[in-house]
């Protein structure tokens, strides 16, 4: 099956279309007001999807696995993206999520390889574990002040990092963040360099210290309007 037309009347449960790995377009009306879990999960072939706008929520898994997935279309509304929404969809390259978001669940970009560019909206406070992990192309991010803090495994693997975006006010989650980049350095290296790097880890360590150190005085030197911060670049 390559298509499907849902009713207003049809009602969504949990894997609903899971896995029809021949679906290429799914048409969804106005009237519900989530998505459910593991909505689309493994829909091998669906490349652009238009996300109703009375919906407000989107459960976990909604597009998981959506390897072909390109663009998917949110409505304004959104207030509520659940866990691995968009996990391996590796062929999206942008997302610009809705200016109303309040909360984004763990991993939910994990291994999309080909994403370049994400705006977070002013409301989220958190970026989450395992946020962009594996994005292995992303290259900007923008990060509003409303944001406090960055957890653990946000950038793993986001080896073309060139620039983090920060809105005004925002000193502290400028640490967290560059500190996660240094230690995204380290991992780096440790993994290119192997037991040479091991060997020299002492005068590397404290080397990589003294960088982070520049670049959070570097941060410190200007105060006033967005700050652009480069990556680590290794």
């Amino acid at each position: 099956m390559e298509s499907i037309t849902m009713g207003n009347a049809v009602e969504w449960g949990n894997g609903v279309v899971k896995e029809c790995c021949s679906l290429k377009f799914l048409g969804l009306p106005e009237g519900k007001e989530m998505l459910p879990s593991y909505f689309c999960d493994g829909c091998v072939q669906l490349e652009h999807i238009s996300v109703p706008h009375t919906v407000t929520r989107l459960w976990d898994y909604v597009f998981d696995k959506c390897t072909a997935l390109q663009e998917v279309t949110l409505p304004d509304d959104v207030t509520d993206i659940g866990r691995h929404v968009f996990e391996n969809c590796s062929c999206m390259t942008e997302m610009i999520l809705s200016s109303m978001l309040k909360r984004i669940g763990g991993q939910v970009f994990q291994e999309c390889r080909i994403l370049e560019k994400v705006v977070i909206p002013d409301g989220i406070d958190e970026i989450v574990d395992s946020m962009f992990s594996g994005c292995y192309t992303l290259t900007e991010i923008v990060i509003p002040k409303s944001v406090t803090t960055v957890s653990r495994y946000s950038f793993e693997n986001c080896q073309c990092m060139k620039r983090y975006y920060f809105l005004p006010d925002s000193r502290s989650l400028q640490r967290q963040v560059l500190f996660l980049d240094f230690q995204r350095t380290v991992s780096s290296m440790s993994r290119r360099e192997g037991w040479m790097f091991t060997r020299l880890r002492k005068t590397g360590v404290i080397m990589l210290l003294i960088w982070w150190k520049w670049k959070v005085m570097s941060c410190d030197r200007d105060s006033e309007g967005n700050e652009e911060l480069p990556a680590g670049g290794f």
